[in-house]
């Protein structure tokens, strides 16, 4: 069971993640910023780890994750299939270059979120 919500949640946290690595500035990430913060792939994983752990252990933060992977603008993301594809294959350098994903990833609830998970591990944004 653990498993299939882990999965469940993989998305939502990449994206989350994105987020929370690129620093939750909102709008107006520029080509240099999306290649710097693509480049650290090792530190991106551990940050989509960090985002999974803390989504686990929070009950509220768990279902408003729920409430983000029911939401029309996210499951049309989920349709697109070059940003499965680098979803899958772990690309954060196309994700943090698609322009869907990026509206997305600055979403304030998305925002939000990236802000509760750096406050609750003590990392800076």
């Amino acid at each position: 069971m653990r498993k299939i919500v882990i999965r469940a949640l993989m998305c939502p946290a990449i994206i989350i993640a994105c987020a929370f690595g690129a620093g939750a500035q909102g709008a107006g990430y520029s080509s240099a910023d999306q290649d710097q913060a693509a480049v650290a792939s090792k530190e991106f994983k551990e940050k989509v780890a960090i985002t999974q752990s803390v989504i686990l252990k929070d009950p509220q933060m768990l279902q408003e994750v729920a409430q983000l992977a029911a939401d029309p603008a996210f499951q049309q993301l989920l349709k697109d299939p070059e940003i499965v594809s680098a979803i899958k294959s772990g690309d954060t350098a196309a994700l943090l270059k698609n322009a869907k994903f990026i509206e997305i990833m600055n979403n304030a609830k998305i925002q939000g979120m990236a802000r509760q998970i750096a406050n609750k591990t003590g990392s800076q944004q």
